[in-house]
């Protein structure tokens, strides 16, 4: 099995560690409760923003399924998941255009799996500051 940490298909890193870093930084490296509260509020809003994707999918919310998505673009590009924050854009896009050309639904998928590598290589992160 791969690593789920390490690089995906594309060639992009899970996290990019200089975003990650960046956050460290912008909190304080000597306030490592605040850090672990950020990031497990990135995990947790991350999975509630997932399961409101799929119900404003299936309801045809496209205004609300735009917000979530530009929501969890700029949120995974802080915590340096790439990828992911690549995969809100396009579906924040497709959302715009009330996911008229269709793979809305894949997207959110690809979403969920991308958050799940993304959970777990962040929680290796997380390791480091919880006290």
């Amino acid at each position: 099995m791969a690593d789920p940490t390490k690089e995906q298909d594309e060639g992009v890193p899970v996290l990019d560690p200089a975003m990650l870093e960046a956050v460290v930084e912008m909190i304080g490296p000597d306030e490592p409760a605040a850090i672990v509260d950020l990031i497990d509020t990135f995990v947790d809003d991350s999975s509630q923003q997932i399961t409101v994707m799929g119900v404003s999918f299936r309801a045809g919310d496209w205004k609300t399924l735009h917000r979530i998505a530009h929501s969890m673009k700029s949120s995974s590009a802080t915590f340096g998941a790439m990828r992911m924050s690549a995969l809100c854009a396009q579906l924040e896009s497709s959302a715009r255009d009330n996911c008229a050309a269709g793979g809305c639904g894949e997207l959110i998928e690809q979403i969920e799996d991308e958050y799940k590598r993304v959970a777990i290589a962040i929680s290796v992160e997380r390791a480091r500051f919880a006290v």
